[in-house]
């Protein structure tokens, strides 16, 4: 039979059309329900396109949320990247100075550089030691930390001070705290409160 509304050809024998789900049979009759069913000519009509939408909804739900938790990840890490950083308080261009530049053995050293040489990664810091220092001479006592740890500093005061000691041997910016051992960490603490 075909179709009198799409003029579908329904070669199986049904009464109701495949494509349109119309009755085949005239007006006149009524068609046969299934039980508790609906009829086919009344039942909606299943399109692909509204799978598809619904699979390009859920695509785009995942890959919006996947990106959201990327930037919380790297949010949080920035922040923690951030506050494990040891900072130095910079003011000029990096310019690195070379270990020629060291003092002879003959000369005595000025009271910054026996500050710049003291090695503050074994024991606390004393407040009498603190006390005898001046706000630059403490801020040396503070850099001299990073300076055994291979920091250069964009400071050229701090550059040149560092670079007249014999150890110092720069090639880094960033000094993680977590590089840093338990002493190292309280008395750059220490050194900064009373700085």
């Amino acid at each position: 039979m075909k179709c009198k509304i799409c003029g579908t050809e329904n070669p199986d024998g049904l009464n109701y059309c495949g494509r349109c789900g119309s009755p085949l049979s005239p007006v006149s009759e009524m068609p046969m329900v299934p039980e508790g069913g609906v009829p086919p000519a009344l039942q909606p009509v299943r399109k692909a396109g509204r799978n598809m939408n619904l699979i390009i909804i859920c695509a785009t739900v995942i890959v919006s949320l996947i990106i959201v938790a990327a930037v919380i990840y790297f949010v949080a890490a920035d922040k923690q990247t951030k506050s494990s950083r040891a900072y130095e308080d910079d003011e000029d261009e990096i310019e690195l100075v070379s270990h020629s530049a060291s003092k002879s053995s003959n000369e005595p050293m000025s009271s910054i550089d026996v500050v710049a040489n003291t090695d503050l990664s074994d024991s606390y810091v004393s407040t009498k030691w603190l006390q005898g220092l001046t706000k630059q001479e403490l801020r040396v006592a503070r850099n001299s930390i990073y300076a055994r740890h291979g920091r250069y500093f964009q400071s050229k005061e701090l550059q040149e001070i560092f670079g007249r000691c014999s150890w110092y041997s720069p090639y880094r910016s960033e000094i993680p705290t977590s590089e840093l051992n338990k002493y190292e960490q309280a008395n750059i603490k220490t050194i900064q409160a009373w700085e």
